[in-house]
């Protein structure tokens, strides 16, 4: 059997009803002359009324009664006036009575015809007669009394159908609001109707053919809602459906079907085949539609979809074929460097290290990633160019020391894809020379007492040729950088070198000249540079001028460092610096021979910070890397800004390298380095094919009470298997910045004291309202529905910043109308703040229930029990005490195609006023098995499914409709 699963949002579960309920159930009070004996034709009145949904009381005309409680009156023939009980010119009224409709000001007189069995269409304009003919109509199945109005009618009604050809004999007679009624005469119509009102003749109902019983239903429906619904549309047929295997498809049913009333849709599946291989997930209220299929699936099948209106009248579509096909093999063609033009080169002398991302600048029909290669061919110029991250396609430029290059220097790119087939692109490169000279580094100098010294000092300057550079000493150097050392002098010696340019621009550098004494032995080490967590090995070599043996030590040796006399006047240092010993480390080197002459000299080692890795421990990382399954965040980038009422879209592409398809799983983490946790994950699942890149788009959500001031990631881990279930893992992680705005502030919660509210109660709600923003703000709270005439706003209230008193706990009260219907009311809340020019929006569903429907726990035989679905509620017979228990990971059944759950009782289960089940569960999915519905529940997190019965009194079994909400924990305890 197809597997058809349905996404059924708040308000689209599935309903059942005991016995037959209409599509508006509305109420209609009919007014009999004796309402224990009514004729025939009242009879077949009243059943065709209740056949179609209308709930009808039947009211004795010398009975007082409160007519504001029924959707429309309906005046029985014999009755001769209702002005005592009704204002008719305020009230929906359908007079079947010629002579009351006649008091009520819709026409001077009113007579019948006692043999007709035809009446005469005189207006197909009013949607009631629509769809007939002018001219004649049969409505008796033999000929029967015809009642109608005569000689004059309300100015702006409407005469639909008259007694015979006369205008002045109205047998149907519609009049709308704003009319004005007559007023004793012709010639006196003053008097409004602020409600419409309809006079019927046909009172003959035992003699009624088709005709008639569809003229008097549209003539009750427009006196109702001043409208008659006519069925949806198919606009046109839907076409062939087709796609690839392994593909989805998504359409939109609201493109095909209209309502010529303009009723909002629903959509469903009216038939399908019994096929297997082809699902789909429909949104009813949307009508969009998502095919997929079972993997590798090819073939075709059939469905039929529906589309249904207000009032439950529904239209299908056409049988649409659903068609999926083999993915084609494209030719294969040559890749294609893309906006040559945007690779700009142009650096600065000594540039640091350049890259660029050359993934926007390829383009290939069929291959993607890895199976396009880029290579740096032809290069012309000082500089160095490669690609060094072949994977993720990074160009990369390095300088070589004082080049520079205005013309002539350049490269070619070459982009190759998996057959070999290739594009290239040359690109000029342009490194502008610094405007100071540049003074080569001079070593330190190491000499014997009475040694000569001189220093021949390089440059370069780009703007000046050598010869005009001009070169300066200090002491003890003379001018032209020399210095005889006296025999008898000793010590170490400081000496500025300076190189000046034309225009004074000038570099300089110190040399160090140690001076030893004629016997002693001479170190030859200088200072050194390296990275955290880098290995560092240098040799220290030492000569004597007597050639003694010597000894090397060195002192003040760095955490981790080691140095050993190798002998021969040479030793080695070995250090690796951990990620926490960047700074600079003075190391002192000692020689001395066997005589105990001796020296030393200090060096600088400069090891720069390099930021430790993640630990990650909160998060379930890869025991082994595999370079099959490559991972890299495309969104957000690196160091983005993103504000804490965000969310995070993540965006990962996943390349598979493997000759063969993987199935991968991936989870996003918001990660907190400094507490070491991580606060949001979220999931996804991805098949992909052999040698392809697939793209997982996720959503993380921000903790309010994040702190700005940690260092937060996003954290990538895939994990990988193949069809001999080898598993492959790899991850990736980049450093985002959480920032608080200066003005936000968020409603976090909405309860209500009591979750169903009667008309003319008065119910209070909890807010919480929580400043996550960096300023204190003064805060109102405003609750508005239109239809329960709501429109509060609170008083104003300080709510501290973020970190301070930053919540407040707020109740705000509403007024039930005492004439409200029941139903479903979404209530809007809202904070203001910033002086009133933000807010938070909150929306919160009020369910109202009539006052007979509530449990008044009289113990009566009957009561009712309520059940929340979002978006309706439902009141049935309160026969039910004990409710099936089921735990978390349990699935309820929810019976058949109409969603009924029968459950059997225990008759002697204890007596409640109330019983609430509350059991936690995440999600659900309506998932169809065989010919039943199951609801499947999964039990990781906290969302709530609640159900709530009234109770009295237990008598055997019910069929009770199961409903789902998603429920918020309660405001009041």
């Amino acid at each position: 059997m197809k597997k058809i699963m349905f996404t059924l949002l708040i308000g689209m579960l599935f309903i059942a009803f005991a016995g037959n309920v209409s599509a508006n159930g509305e109420k209609v009070g009919y007014i009999a002359v004796n309402s224990n004996l009514l004729s025939s034709s009242e009879v077949v009145i009243r059943s065709t009324l209740i056949s179609e949904g209308y709930v009808v009381t039947i009211i004795d005309d010398a009975q007082s009664f409160n007519p504001d409680i029924y959707d429309l009156i309906i005046v029985g023939e014999g009755v001769r006036d209702v002005s005592g009980n009704v204002d008719t010119k305020n009230k929906k009224v359908l007079f079947i009575s010629s002579l009351a409709a006649q008091k009520a000001g819709l026409a001077v007189s009113q007579g019948k015809s006692s043999t007709a069995n035809t009446i005469k269409i005189n207006n197909i304009a009013n949607e009631i007669t629509s769809g007939y003919t002018l001219g004649t109509l049969t409505v008796y199945n033999s000929r029967k009394e015809v009642y109608y109005l005569k000689t004059c009618f309300p100015a702006g009604a409407q005469n639909l159908a008259l007694k015979s050809s006369s205008l002045s004999e109205s047998v149907i007679l519609a009049v709308d609001k704003g009319a004005m009624l007559i007023n004793g005469s012709c010639t006196r119509r003053d008097i409004k109707i602020n409600e419409r009102n309809l006079f019927f003749g046909l009172s003959r109902a035992d003699s009624w053919n088709s005709d008639a019983r569809n003229l008097f239903l549209k003539s009750v429906e427009w006196t109702i809602d001043g409208r008659i619904n006519n069925q949806p549309v198919l606009d046109e047929d839907i076409p062939t459906l087709e796609w690839q295997k392994n593909t989805n498809l998504t359409i939109d049913l609201s493109q095909y079907f209209s309502d010529p009333d303009g009723d909002d849709l629903d959509y469903d599946i009216a038939q399908t085949s019994n096929n297997n291989g082809i699902s789909l997930v429909i949104n009813k209220q949307t009508g969009m539609v998502t095919f997929s299929t079972i993997p590798d699936y090819v073939g075709e099948d059939w469905i039929i979809f529906k589309a249904i209106d207000e009032g439950n009248l529904e239209v299908l579509s056409n049988q649409v074929t659903l068609k999926v096909t083999e993915i084609p093999t494209p030719p294969n063609t040559a890749p294609i460097i893309l906006n040559e033009e945007d690779l700009n080169i142009e650096l600065d002398e000594d540039f640091t290290p350049t890259t660029f991302d050359l993934t926007s600048f390829e383009s290939d029909g069929e291959d993607t990633g890895a199976n396009l290669v880029w290579s740096v061919k032809d290069k012309v110029g000082n500089f160095n160019v490669e690609v060094t991250d072949v994977t993720n396609d990074v160009l990369t430029f390095t300088s070589i020391p004082d080049a520079t290059c205005l013309s002539g220097c350049g490269f070619t790119l070459e982009l190759k894809d998996s057959g070999n087939l290739k594009d290239e692109a040359h690109f000029d490169v342009v490194i502008n020379p610094s405007n100071a000279p540049n003074l080569d580094d001079i070593p330190d100098i190491t000499v014997l007492s009475g040694a000569f010294v001189k220093v021949t000092p390089s440059a370069t300057d780009p703007d000046t040729p050598i010869e005009n550079l001009t070169f300066a000493y200090t002491y003890p150097l003379n001018e032209t950088g020399e210095w005889q050392v006296p025999s008898n002098t000793v010590g170490t010696f400081t000496s500025i070198v300076r190189v000046t340019d034309p225009e004074g621009n000038f570099d300089e550098e110190e040399v160090k000249i140690d001076v030893l004494d004629g016997n002693t032995p001479v170190l030859s080490i200088g200072n050194k540079v390296i990275r955290e967590n880098e290995e560092l090995t240098f040799e220290v070599s030492a000569t004597d001028p007597t050639n003694d043996t010597m000894n090397l030590s060195a002192t003040n040796l760095p955490i981790g460092a080691t140095f050993e006399d190798n002998t021969g006047g040479v030793g080695t240092f070995s250090w690796k610096p951990t990620f926490n010993q960047s700074g600079n480390y003075q190391v002192t080197f000692n020689v001395k021979d066997i005589n105990n002459y001796e020296s030393s000299k200090t060096i600088t080692i400069n090891v720069l910070n390099v930021e430790a890795p993640p630990v990650f421990s909160d998060a379930k990382l890869c025991t082994q890397i595999s370079d099959m399954l490559d991972v890299q965040i495309k969104e957000p980038d690196n160091n983005d800004d993103i504000s804490i009422k965000n969310a995070i879209n993540v965006e990962v592409d996943l390349r598979n390298k493997l000759d063969t398809k993987q199935n991968v799983d991936v989870k996003a983490h918001l990660y907190n380095r400094d507490d070491d946790e991580s606060v949001d994950d979220v999931s996804d699942s991805l098949n992909i094919e052999k040698k392809r890149k697939e793209t997982s788009k996720m959503t993380l959500k921000i903790p309010t009470d994040a702190d700005t001031d940690s260092k937060w990631v996003v954290l990538v881990i895939a994990n990988g298997e193949d069809k001999d279930n080898v598993e492959y893992c790899n991850y990736e992680y980049l450093s985002i910045n959480l920032e608080r705005e200066a003005h936000d502030v968020m409603i976090t919660e909405v309860e209500a004291m009591q979750s169903i509210a009667s008309p003319g109660e008065k119910v209070e709600f909890g807010v919480r309202v929580e400043n996550v923003g960096e300023e204190d703000e003064d805060v109102t709270l405003e609750v508005v529905n239109s239809d329960l005439k709501v429109n509060i706003k609170g008083e104003e209230f300080e709510v501290e910043s973020y970190g301070n008193d930053d919540s407040a706990n707020e109740k705000i009260s509403i007024d039930i109308p005492e004439n409200i219907e029941s139903g479903t009311y979404d209530l809007r809340f809202r904070v203001y703040f910033d002086d009133g020019d933000s807010y938070d929006e909150e929306t919160y569903q009020l369910v109202v229930t009539s006052s007979e429907n509530k449990n008044d726990n009289d113990n009566s035989d009957n009561g009712n029990i309520f059940i929340n679905l979002g978006k309706e509620t439902i009141s049935l017979m309160k026969e039910t005490i004990g409710l099936t228990s089921y735990e978390s990971g349990d699935k309820i059944p929810v019976g058949t195609e109409e969603g009924t759950e029968k459950i059997r009782l225990e008759k002697n289960a204890p007596k409640a006023d109330t019983i609430k089940v509350i059991k936690s569960y995440p999600s659900s999915q309506a998932v169809k098995n065989s010919s039943s519905w199951q609801w499947k529940f999964d039990d990781e997190t906290k969302n709530q499914v609640m159900i709530i019965i009234d109770i009295t009194l237990a008598l055997g079994i019910v069929i009770v409709a199961v409903g789902i909400v998603m429920y918020r924990r309660r405001f009041f305890d």
